[in-house]
């Protein structure tokens, strides 16, 4: 008998992918387990030095990305309170200094507000990059 006529019939190519997929769903069960045990497992062992530094991380990325919600309400207020009290009734009876008073309290809480944001973002980017390095070279 020749080697050419022992060999096995050509399997279909659904046969093909189910092997494939059934040889790759062995390997996944006999090695890892699943996706949420490996994260888990990952938290404990890697992070748990640094628990206090990520939850510090997550409030401020937290804060981070409430910040910007206060600009509608502070340009809320100027365009209702401080520029709509200028009507055209009220224009006689109204004082330029309240006016521009208004004008700059909306201004410098703009600015707390971007300063509060950009110093969100340097603690956050530090202490990401900080826990990453250390958490990279305890995986080397």
């Amino acid at each position: 008998m020749s080697p050419a006529s022992r060999r096995k019939p050509p399997l279909s190519r659904r046969q093909r992918l189910r092997a494939i997929a059934d040889q790759a769903l062995a390997d996944t069960h006999e090695e890892t387990g699943s996706a949420k045990g490996d994260l888990g497992r990952f938290l404990r062992t890697y992070l748990s030095p640094y628990r206090g530094t990520v939850t510090l991380i997550f409030l401020t990325m937290l804060l981070w990305a409430l910040v910007p919600f206060g600009f509608p309400l502070t340009h809320r207020h100027l365009i209702d309170n401080v520029l709509g009290a200028a009507t055209a009734d009220a224009v006689a009876d109204l004082d330029i200094t309240v006016l521009a008073g208004g004008v700059w309290l909306i201004f410098w809480l703009n600015m707390g507000l971007h300063s509060m944001n950009m110093i969100c973002h340097v603690v956050v980017s530090y202490l990401s990059l900080q826990v990453g390095q250390k958490t990279a070279f305890v995986l080397r």
